[in-house]
């Protein structure tokens, strides 16, 4: 079981791919009891990024993690 401590030091290795990150960014939402809504989740996930990842990421609006998803695609 994950706990939002957890999640929230979990950080994205720069040695792995961005999709990898993000889908173990949601492999770790889905292991919490009490999940936050999926908006927050993303929001920690986006957080534990790479600054470099993170920066291209300021001006794309990620909700879900499928959105997060097709923009590593």
């Amino acid at each position: 079981e994950m706990t939002l401590q957890e999640l929230e030091a979990t950080r994205q290795n720069p040695t792995k791919p961005f999709v990898e990150s993000v889908a173990r960014g949601r492999a770790n939402t889905a292991q919490m009891k009490d999940r936050p809504f999926e908006r927050d989740q993303m929001r920690i996930v986006v957080q534990n990024l790479e600054p470099d990842m993170l920066q291209k990421l300021i001006v794309a609006p990620l909700f879900t993690f499928k959105s997060l998803h097709d923009l590593g695609v």
